[in-house]
């Protein structure tokens, strides 16, 4: 099965703009498993915006894993690390999509107001 990292932005995506990132990413790639690094898990918990209660609930439906390594200083640098290792990454912050493209990584992103696209490498 395909790991697909998950961001704070694409766990905010429901709440903020109304797509199921959860049914998109799986009508883009088919079966997949939803990873969170625990940063991005951690950040998710802490946050106090609209749409964070949705946000936590989908964190539910993720696997959160550890991410090793002395260049993990916060949460985007999680995701790059464990996207080395997954399929594809979600994300809709700009700067992230594209530090992880130069990396190799597919992502997927907003495209449009109501669906899910991917870029890759």
């Amino acid at each position: 099965m395909k790991d697909v990292v998950f961001d704070t932005s694409a766990l905010l995506t429901p709440a903020q703009h109304g797509v199921d990132v959860f049914t998109e990413v799986e009508r883009l790639l088919g079966g997949y498993r939803a990873v969170v690094p625990r940063m991005v898990a951690e950040e998710v918990e802490s946050l106090d915006v609209d749409g964070a209660d949705v946000a936590r609930e989908l964190l539910e439906r993720c696997r959160v894993v550890d991410v090793d390594g002395e260049d993990v200083g916060y949460a985007d640098d999680a995701v790059v690390a464990a996207a080395e290792d997954a399929y594809a990454a979600v994300t809709n912050d700009s700067e992230l999509k594209n530090r992880l493209l130069k990396t190799g990584v597919p992502v997927i992103h907003l495209r449009g107001r109501n669906r899910l696209d991917i870029t890759r490498p």
